[in-house]
């Protein structure tokens, strides 16, 4: 009773202590401003410059006050496009809206702190607004001259600095008299809300959030969408669907779906057929553009319909006649696809109709594994499925289910998926990783055209971490690994936007007074945040104490040796005493295994001791120390060997019927003892007198 009492006036204590703390160095964060120019005005929104992931706000330039500029105010629970940001701060072309300013920043009405980017507005209007009203056509020479030529000295100059755009459509350009400004590209992840029509084929199939970060040629495919509206001066798809209109380029290729109705002069001919181009390799590049725009004659031929052979391929009751629209039809039809694919129809098809043997081979291959029980083998078959679309379509997206992922794409999806509960996405990028279906895409790069080896390197590290349960890694470690810049996302620092190890360890003394009595110190995301930024490739375990197994694998120990090796790594000479205080009264239980009362309460004094101080690590010292631990364990079990057994011989002496029993048991000894002794007395004295000796 006296040592509970102890306990818990020691935790009365140390929240007394923690009520008064002031921190050191604060994490300070302007308010509503920008590093000190740019106010915020956080209550006049600019919808038509917001997006999913971003708000935009007016805002206004302390040092130049007729300046149109925005604020981008970001959510902080999916990674944004930070390296667009930084090298497009140092970016200026008058084709193109300028970055000017970013910075974690308080937000009032939010009571947070988020990422904010300050912009110039766009000027003019947008040229979906241009064509919304009267048809306009805009001739060749402005087409060539003042609008195209502008936006591919944009696009030449973001691809040498290793950027693409990716947000080029009728919404995001803007046109004031002869003057075109292309928007910003940095609210969504790459391409998120990107009209179809403006994306090509492989992006189109691609799921939203999950479409490369880097794609140079979709940015010039959108240019010539861009062109041919502003060439035919409407809209000519406004009312088509998307999965017609996906349905149309997989029959008649994008040059075709999108020109076929209109006459074009031979040189916008050259222009679309170089562009509207559904073979990524083949597409016009930047530098080709601009020759082009020079004068350069192309003359290039009229690009056939994407049709492999002369007998196509029934599915789900439609014919096929090439392999990327039979990969579609397989995939819109995902939950029959293990029936459909039961025979050989299709590599019979690719050997006799498409002329690819290897193909078919493979195709036969994985198709002869599908099993008919879809209830029980569902899990393979969705693998060999997703294997062979792979073969069908390689340089489209990692098909599985209603899941469509560019491999670059995975770390942004797995994020969105986790941090919104959503399971069943999270299992199928799961089975995507461990089923290696990346690496099965590697294996076709020769027909991709693309090198994926830095990501499928860090998804094979991370379908590791996965695996691994114990605290900095799991799911948690996941998001951190594959999205760099992604804030922390545990509730308790998630308000802080916390991106580095410093502010982490600042925002956990921050909140230390208010959350230590309630909450424990260390969480999944702290943990997999500090794992990741310190690239700790192994579970963590107590060595010290491997023979006590209660403490070997204690969770608050293992969070204490993470922030110890995050406090080892940060430069901040400021002691942390506040999340000191706080780790010690989350480990005092820790303190009360030790038996001895000194001892105890010795280690008790010598921990609130090294609170003071500030540095976790003497902390660790006091808790890792197998001296303390290991010495008293030993100690106790002996004095408990003996305690046991002086019990039992104490229970013995009060057991009366045993008592009574070893006493007539002794008795009788004692008697036979004592009777033989004096029979021996008596035959010594009597042989004595009768032999005379």
């Amino acid at each position: 009773m006296t040592d509970i009492k102890e306990s818990a006036g020691l935790k009365e204590n140390i929240l007394g202590l923690l009520k008064q703390y002031v921190p050191g160095e604060k994490l300070v964060h302007e308010r509503d401003t920008v590093l000190g120019r740019y106010r915020i005005l956080v209550n006049q929104q600019l919808p038509e410059l917001s997006s999913k992931f971003a708000t935009a706000y007016k805002a206004v330039d302390n040092e130049v006050a007729a300046s149109d500029i925005y604020a981008l105010v970001y959510n902080d629970d999916i990674p944004i496009r930070k390296k667009h940001i930084e090298i497009l701060k140092e970016f200026r072309h008058p084709g193109m809206v300028s970055v000017l300013e970013s910075a974690a920043v308080e937000i009032s009405t939010a009571s947070e702190v988020r990422y904010v980017v300050i912009l110039e507005k766009p000027v003019g209007q947008s040229v979906s607004n241009l064509l919304s009203g009267r048809k306009t056509p805009v001739s060749q020479a402005i087409l060539t001259s003042y609008l195209l030529r502008p936006l591919v000295e944009v696009l030449t100059k973001l691809g040498k600095t290793g950027l693409s755009h990716n947000r080029i459509n009728l919404n995001n350009v803007y046109i004031a008299g002869n003057n075109i400004m292309l928007g910003e590209c940095i609210s969504e992840p790459s391409g998120y809300s990107q009209d179809f029509l403006f994306e090509p084929i492989e992006r189109i199939l691609t799921s939203p959030l999950a479409k490369s970060d880097y794609s140079i040629s979709a940015d010039c495919y959108a240019l010539a969408v861009m062109a041919l509206h502003l060439s035919l001066g409407f809209k000519p798809f406004e009312n088509i669907s998307r999965e017609m209109y996906i349905q149309d380029v997989l029959t008649k290729g994008s040059y075709h779906t999108l020109t076929m109705q209109w006459d074009f002069s031979s040189e916008l001919q050259d222009f679309f057929r170089g562009l509207l181009n559904d073979a990524r390799r083949e597409r016009w590049d930047p530098e080709s553009i601009l020759s082009w725009l020079n004068g350069r004659q192309f003359n290039l031929i009229i690009p056939s319909f994407p049709n492999e052979g002369a007998r196509g391929f029934e599915c789900a009751s439609q014919t096929y006649y090439n392999r990327k629209a039979v990969a579609h039809a397989i995939f819109r039809e995902w939950q029959n696809a293990y029936i459909l694919l039961s025979d050989n129809k299709l590599a019979r098809w690719l050997e006799t109709s498409v002329h690819k043997p290897d193909t078919a081979e493979a195709v036969m291959r994985l198709s002869g594994s599908i099993s008919a029980d879809n209830v029980h083998y569902e899990r393979q078959n969705n693998e060999l499925i997703a294997r062979i679309v792979l073969l069908l379509d390689p340089a489209g997206p990692v098909r599985l289910k209603h899941l469509a992922l560019m491999i670059d794409g995975i770390g942004h999806a797995l994020t969105h998926a986790f941090l919104n509960n959503e399971h069943e996405d999270i299992q199928i990028i799961v089975q995507m990783l461990e089923s290696d279906l990346p690496g099965f895409v590697s294996e076709q790069l020769s027909t991709a055209g693309q090198d994926y080896g830095t990501t499928l390197w860090k998804l094979q590290k991370v379908r590791g971490f996965i695996r691994m349960k114990g605290l900095g890694f799991g799911m948690e470690r996941a998001i951190y690994e594959l999205n760099p810049d992604l804030p922390c996302q545990s509730k308790l620092i998630k308000r802080y936007h916390v991106t580095t190890l410093q502010e982490l360890m600042l925002a956990l003394d921050k909140i230390a007074p208010q959350k230590a009595a309630q909450s424990d110190f260390m969480d999944r995301h702290i943990a997999g945040f500090i794992a990741s930024k310190l690239e700790i490739k192994k579970e963590i375990s107590i060595n010290e104490l491997a023979p006590l197994r209660n403490l070997a694998t204690h969770s608050g120990l293992i969070g204490l040796k993470l922030l110890v090796r995050a406090e080892n790594k940060i430069s901040t000479s400021t002691p942390l005493i506040g999340l000191s205080y706080w780790v010690v009264l989350q480990l005092l239980p820790i303190a009360d295994t030790i038996h001895k009362r000194s001892t105890r309460k010795e280690f008790q004094d010598k921990l609130m001791a090294a609170a003071a101080t500030g540095l976790l690590r003497n902390i660790a010292n006091l808790l890792l120390n197998p001296d303390i631990f290991i010495t008293d364990h030993n100690d106790f079990h002996v004095m408990a060997a003996q305690y046991t057994s002086r019990k039992a011989h104490i229970t013995e002496l009060k057991n009366h019927t045993l008592l009574l029993r070893h006493s007539r048991i002794a008795g009788r000894g004692i008697a036979q003892t004592f009777s033989y002794g004096i029979c021996l007395t008596v035959a010594y004295y009597t042989l004595k007198s009768y032999f005379h000796f």
